[in-house]
């Protein structure tokens, strides 16, 4: 019997000594994966030395066209920076749109954000990558402006 735990996922009526569910055991899929999301830091590269196998992986995925993205919590750079480092620790080229980093997340959100209707002023403290993310994003609508330590000259309400 299964029952559906809180987060809606069914786990085997069997319980553990201390009276929690027990999930049932994880059997390896007979189907290849399909696509694949691949954090840097750590998995393609540590301290900008690649991990053995990434360069071959991800030239194999490119190769063969499977579905795959690099994401990173890095938004120090801009997608393209993470690009070229990429390209110089793995020698490999990943495109541009198979990047996503934080600062898309953001971007992402003010671009939903200002899709729905929003204007209004957004103070970013942060690096390239933040900055490129948010000023496309807001470059939309005329509404909207991007704020920063140096482009604050007078006094300026910022709704984020």
């Amino acid at each position: 019997p299964h029952s559906l735990g809180q987060s809606g996922c069914a786990f085997s009526a069997r319980r553990h000594q201390s009276g929690v569910p027990v999930a049932p055991p994880i059997r390896p899929s007979p189907q290849p994966y399909r696509a694949f999301l691949l954090d840097m830091d750590g998995v393609l590269h540590q301290f900008g030395n690649p991990i053995n196998g990434a360069k071959e992986f991800v030239a194999d995925l490119l190769s063969k066209e499977v579905p795959f993205c690099v994401i990173t919590n890095e938004c120090r750079y801009t997608k393209a920076k993470l690009q070229e480092k990429l390209r110089h620790i793995l020698e490999v080229e990943v495109p541009l749109g198979q990047i996503y980093t934080a600062a898309n997340a953001v971007s992402d959100f003010f671009a939903r954000a200002v899709a729905n209707g929003w204007k209004g002023n957004v103070f970013v403290i942060g690096e390239d990558g933040v900055k490129e993310g948010v000023s496309e994003a807001l470059a939309a609508s005329p509404g909207c402006r991007m704020i920063t330590n140096s482009s604050v000259g007078e006094a300026v309400h910022c709704d984020f």
